[in-house]
């Protein structure tokens, strides 16, 4: 017995001493690792020192040149004769419009105000460069790395020679076809552009084939079909291409979309295809595009925020810039798209930073060397930051506008680059430029594709009696109306919760406003299930107003066959608010402004197209808020919405004010027949006295 419990303490013994060990092990680790941390934590403050010494090196070059060149070493703002302690320094332009008008001719950037390269004049942009120079080649005579722009101040730089004279060409003949390549996001640019193509030439009817990876919908390619009927769609198979070894900045921003355009060297078909970015504009006329027997490839150089084109030193000649590309039928064979695609993966690798940070436009620089080209004068392709900086924000002349950067139609916040950059200060020339397009198509589609056949009121009159219809927007409050035996015509206005009662009143007309829709997730729209069954349990079948962006579902719904149904333009981004505008026409053929009730903005110009003497307000329901309408500017933000103030009682009862003003002018009375508030209007006689 004793011998097994020497042997336990034996055991237990060798069991501590192994533990010990382990501890002297782990305790030496840990101290090893300790050791480790101190040092990458001296590493880290070392490279905090040099950094904050690189920074301080930085300045102190920054304010030397900034005083070399007559500025303010402290601000960078241009000193005057008299600068003194007292004077206040001249503020930097904001826009590219500020400034102009006042004597100046540069047009300043407030994020980089006394950088000697960001003025948009010529002539102090080379002076300055002149200065410069001595530094930036001892600079690379001392071996160290130049940035891109120093590089570029080193080589020979080609200025753009703009045309001055508007040319009148004619529209292409049915051997061009129009190339374009868009994803979901650049279905608004892909639109705008379409727009600007269709108002420059009016009776253009050539091909346009659309290159997309997919994630165009059936109903996005209806959209744009719907805008231009000779757009055809294709998502070609890219998996050729393997841009995974060599990922750069653009590489991942563009993806596989941007080298779809090589694809248009396989449409064998034509004389001649345009390639244009989604991100262009038409802006006026672009026959040198396809004009002319020679058979080079037309392009245009690279400007932007410089004023000339680099030269790489690979190619040996200026950048091409791959937004605007008019290829000839010669290059038009799967043995030139074959070549092509073995260019693009040579051209993947690094080959010198002037091309380096493009992505497919690398790829077409690559593939047009040694190849003759014909080069197009900027104003076939004209990037907007040239615009901005060097031309004062004028577009006069220029063809093409190029929004390369930020795209106009998104919204700030999605734009990921400095939201103060130059190429984000432009949206107003996109909007400016597509808005009245996109108003005036929409229009002159409302109009042809709807018929206005009901223009009297459906019940007979008796002698001397006011043709009286009542707008009943919610069902609260209508008990004591028997509408259906009555001497009136109702307007009614469902309200989605109250639909099923809709049997109590028995409408003679039923509008459909954008709340008894139901926007799907992949932008379709269909009518709340509510709604549809109430109308269809109506004994009689009233005559149905509907917004004009619902007309392809309500047409393609076979249960809505046997109603009549009239359409209403209503829809951003042209709704505007009655009394923010203090007027309107109310008119059924146009674009319907919002007069904050529904019962007014649709029942009014409905009473009015019906003929009407009196219209009757019977109840309302809140006020409504137009960022709840349908954008008909598919995948776009607002194109610069009208101001959406706060719907005060105050700001209805004007609305009120005016719309009965608008209708009295037409001989149509307007009356208040609610019960539960008193309305700036004369109080109906429920008799109809």
């Amino acid at each position: 017995m004793a011998v097994n419990k020497d042997r336990l303490v034996d055991a237990a013994i060798a069991l501590c001493d192994l533990a010990l060990t382990e501890i002297a092990t782990l305790k030496t680790s840990v101290d090893v690792l300790a050791g480790q941390r101190d040092e990458a934590r001296k590493q880290r403050d070392a490279a905090k020192h040099q950094r904050d010494e690189a920074r301080t090196q930085r300045e102190r070059i920054r304010k030397r040149w900034r005083a070399k060149l007559g500025l303010d070493p402290e601000s960078g703002l241009p000193r005057t004769a008299d600068d003194g302690e007292d004077d206040e320094p001249s503020a930097p332009a904001a826009s590219v419009d500020a400034g102009l008008g006042r004597g100046s001719t540069t047009v300043a950037d407030p994020l980089s105000s006394g950088d000697p390269l960001s003025t948009g004049d010529a002539f102090e942009l080379e002076r300055n460069r002149r200065l410069l120079a001595p530094a930036i080649k001892a600079k690379l005579d001392a071996g160290q790395v130049l940035q891109p722009l120093e590089q570029e101040t080193l080589l020979r730089k080609t200025m753009p020679v703009f045309q001055r004279r508007a040319p009148r060409g004619e529209a292409p003949s049915g051997t061009v076809a129009f190339v374009m390549v868009a994803d979901r996001s650049f279905l608004p640019g892909l639109a705008a552009l379409l727009l600007s193509l269709m108002d420059v030439y009016p009776d253009i009817e050539n091909d346009v084939v659309i290159f997309h990876d997919g994630s165009l919908s059936e109903l996005d390619q209806a959209y744009v079909t719907g805008l231009y009927p000779h757009a055809t769609f294709s998502a070609p198979d890219m998996d050729w291409l393997d841009l995974s070894e060599y990922e750069t900045s653009s590489r991942r921003r563009i993806g596989k979309l941007g080298y779809m355009k090589f694809c248009a060297l396989r449409l064998s078909q034509y004389e001649r295809v345009v390639v244009l970015d989604a991100d262009t504009l038409i802006n006026g006329d672009v026959s040198a595009l396809w004009e002319g027997d020679e058979t080079n490839l037309r392009i245009a150089y690279d400007f932007g925020d410089r004023e000339y084109a680099s030269v790489s030193n690979h190619t040996g000649r200026e950048v091409l810039n791959s937004g605007v590309i008019s290829i000839p039928g010669v290059l038009l064979n799967e043995e030139t798209f074959e070549a092509a695609k073995a260019v693009i993966g040579a051209s993947l690798p690094p080959l010198d930073d002037v091309i380096d940070r493009f992505a497919d436009q690398k790829a077409w620089n690559v593939f047009l060397m040694g190849k003759p080209v014909t080069i197009l004068p900027p104003n076939y392709n004209c990037n907007i930051k040239y615009i901005g900086k060097f031309l004062g924000g004028q577009t006069e002349g220029i063809s093409i506008l190029h929004f390369a950067g930020p795209k106009p139609w998104n919204k700030p916040s999605k734009a990921k680059a400095d939201p103060g950059k130059r190429s984000q200060q432009f949206p107003a020339f996109w909007t400016n430029r597509v808005r009245p397009l996109h108003f005036e198509h929409r229009l002159r589609q409302f109009q042809d594709e709807t018929r206005w056949d009901r223009r009297e009121p459906a019940l007979p009159r008796s002698s001397g009696e006011a043709a009286t219809c009542l707008l009943i927007e919610t069902l609260r409050a209508v008990d004591h109306i028997d509408a259906a035996g009555s001497r009136f015509e109702t307007v009614w206005l469902p309200d989605p919760s109250e639909a099923p009662a809709a049997t109590r009143l028995a409408p003679h007309h039923a509008v459909l406003g954008w709340r008894n829709f139901v926007l799907e997730a992949e932008g379709s729209l269909r009518l709340d299930d509510r709604c549809a069954e109430a109308i269809h349990s109506l004994e009689a079948r009233p005559v149905l107003w509907a917004p004009f962006a619902a007309k392809a579902p309500l047409e393609g719904d076979r249960s809505f066959q046997r109603h009549e149904i009239n359409y209403l333009l209503h829809e951003r981004p042209f709704v505007r608010y009655v009394d923010v505008v203090g007027s309107t026409e109310f008119d059924v053929a146009g674009y319907l402004d919002s007069a904050r009730l529904d019962c007014l903005t649709y029942g009014a110009p409905i009473a009015k197209a019906l003929g009407f003497r009196r219209a009757v307000i019977v109840n309302h329901g809140p006020p409504t808020d137009m960022s709840s309408l349908f954008n008909a500017f598919r995948g776009s933000v607002d194109l610069c919405p009208s101001p959406r103030p706060q719907a005060t009682n105050d700001r209805v009862d004007y609305a009120v004010r005016l719309t009965a003003s608008a209708l009295a002018a037409d001989g149509v009375e307007l009356l208040d027949g609610t019960r539960d508030r008193k309305l700036p209007l004369t109080k109906w006689d429920e008799g109809g006295r």
